[in-house]
Parts: structure tokens; sequence; C-alpha cells
């Protein structure tokens, strides 16, 4: 067994991990002509302007008639800014932790069958939903099985930690063929894929500079309600080596006795259960208070 190393990352962006800045984003929204999402008219026509949605930053509106028109529908989408920050920090934490990294990189090559193939070439994807799971046996008890907690109550305050497990999309992005252009019949999808080639693209020119060519570049989005954050992770040397049986770089807690692990199920299991073990401490500060989202979400998986 290995030494353990230093589980707690150092401030600043772990290594292999890319993603675009505000800058990045800025520069892409330059390319495409919005339009409002309820009557179609586009920026600038007539000289009117089309504003964002300021709670959600994606839905677009040229009136405050539209906005109210559209609103019903909205609303069940719009999520507040201070839910899509809260998150942003959580997935950074989430990254910023070298074993929790590991894991998640190993989760990968097993969902995308890179022991088989590492298609380094390819533009990959996958994706990793996010939800808070409670501290306490007895509040998941109330929430999955009783009704004693009521999912749409925000009043009671149930503390929670991070839980990571596998979204439904996998895929892959063609590099070439997408290009970012001004045209009123470009769909916020080709937007996204636009920025998630541009994020691979960076990453895979500073893995080649570093001697990592070999390595595959997966495009990592993070799931929370309806928010998502997209990340390019390098799937290093050492997390093949895990998935193939072998030693990981990290020694884990005596109390975790993972054995070889055969999915990316099992590897994720290792991340919430060394999530799970920090709540005394939250050395990886990855807790919050549940949302009304959380409690769908555990009641949903329970069932």
């Amino acid at each position: 067994m290995p030494e353990a190393e230093d589980t707690i990352a150092s401030s600043g962006k772990p290594e292999g991990v890319y993603y675009l800045s505000e800058k990045d984003l800025k520069k892409t929204e330059r390319h495409w002509v919005i339009s409002c999402f309820h009557c179609g008219k586009r920026d600038g026509e007539g000289g009117i302007a089309v504003k964002k949605c300021v709670a959600c930053l994606k839905a677009a509106y040229c009136s405050k008639e539209c906005q109210r028109a559209a609103w019903p529908n909205h609303k069940r989408q719009c999520g507040t800014l201070g839910v899509a920050t809260a998150f942003a920090t959580l997935v950074q934490h989430l990254l910023n932790v070298p074993v929790l990294l590991h894991y998640l990189r190993v989760a990968l090559v097993f969902r995308l069958s890179l022991l088989q193939d590492r298609q380094a070439d390819k533009c990959q994807t996958a994706t990793f939903n996010i939800f808070l799971m409670p501290f306490k046996d007895e509040d998941i008890f109330h929430l999955a099985y009783t009704k004693e907690y009521d999912v749409e109550d925000d009043k009671h305050k149930i503390p929670a930690r991070v839980n990571v497990f596998l979204g439904p999309k996998i895929g892959e992005i063609d590099v070439v063929a997408t290009k970012s252009r001004t045209s009123s019949s470009i769909t916020q999808q080709r937007k996204d894929d636009t920025n998630f080639t541009r994020i691979w693209k960076r990453a895979k020119a500073e893995a080649s500079a570093a001697g990592r060519a070999q390595n595959p570049i997966v495009l990592v989005n993070f799931a929370y309600e309806t928010h998502d954050l997209c990340h390019a992770i390098e799937i290093t040397e050492n997390a093949f080596e895990t998935a193939q049986g072998n030693v990981p770089p990290f020694a884990l807690p005596p109390s975790m006795t993972t054995g070889k692990l055969e999915n990316a199920h099992s590897a994720l299991d290792v991340v919430n259960q060394l999530i799970g073990a920090d709540v005394a401490e939250n050395r990886f500060k990855l807790q919050a208070n549940m949302r009304k989202y959380d409690k769908q979400v555990l009641r949903d998986l329970k069932q």
C-alpha cells in the first residue's frame, strides 16, 4: 500500500481539468444572435434589444410582455443565480480534492470503455448528476419512506453532503463540424457544442504539449436540477491503472476496502463514501442544506 498522499488540494486549478472563463463565453456569445424565447424576435430587430433572464441567464426576451407570457412554462426551468453559484462552488470543491478527482476519472474509464479503446483523438462526453444526501439515516428514512417530512417544505433545514451518480448521457462531439457562425437558426445545443469544442481543443493542446497526447480528454457535464457545468477532464495513467486493478495512488481509510473496482458505479461509490467519511470535519467543503430538488431526487431513488 503506498503512503497516503494529501487528499486536500491547495488553492488553484487542479492539473488536467479545464473549463471556459467568462471571457471565453462572451467571445462565443458574439457569434450568435439571440432571439426572444417567446415570440422569436431577433436581438436588434426593429431596434429592440433581446435581454437574458437575470435569474437563470439562459432564456431571453424582447419585452416584459413576452417574459410574463412565457413565465408559466419558464418558471419550471428557471433557477436563481444563488443556486447556480452555490452549485458551481461545490463542483469546484469536488474537483479540488485529488482523491475524489482520481475516482471520478476511474468512473469515466469504465463509463466510456476506455480500457478497450482510449480514443484519445475523439471528443467524448459524459454526465455526472449531483444532489445532496442527508447526513443522518433518520432523515433519509423519513424523506424516502414516510410522510413526516414534507418535500415541498424548505423551512425545515436538513444538513447534507454532495452525492454523485451517473447521468444517462454519453456521446461524442464532432470537433471538426462544430463551428460558430451567425445564424438565426442556431440552437442552444449548437452553441453549447461550440463552447465544449473550445474547451476540448485547449485541453488537448495543453496535454499534448506536456507529453501526454495519449491521454483522452472527456467533456464532463455536471448537472444539478436545471443547472449544467462543463469541464474537460484529462484521464491520467493512474486512473487506467486503478481501473485495471492496480493499487491506487491514494491510501484510503482503513474502514474502506474497495477491492477491485468493476464498473463506473463502484468507482463513484468510493467517491461518495469518502465524502460521507468527511462529514464531521468537512475538509472537502462539500456540504449544504437540502433543497426541494434534493428531497425529491432522494425519494425517487428509494422508490
